[in-house]
């Protein structure tokens, strides 16, 4: 069970690490539109698993 889960973990744990690089380097346009990568590609991944687990 845990290893079908394993490639939206690994998309997520990206888009936080993304994220925490984008808030490092916040002070530049780059900065802000890495945050706002990783902030649409966590949601993806929490909007994925919700479809899952709740079905649709």
């Amino acid at each position: 069970m845990f290893l079908s889960e394993s490639p939206l973990l690994l998309i997520f744990i990206l888009g936080v690490i993304i994220s925490l690089i984008g808030i490092g380097i916040k002070d530049h346009n780059p900065g802000v539109v890495t945050m706002g990568v990783g902030l649409l590609i966590m949601i993806y991944v929490i909007i994925q698993k919700a479809i899952e687990v709740f079905g649709y």
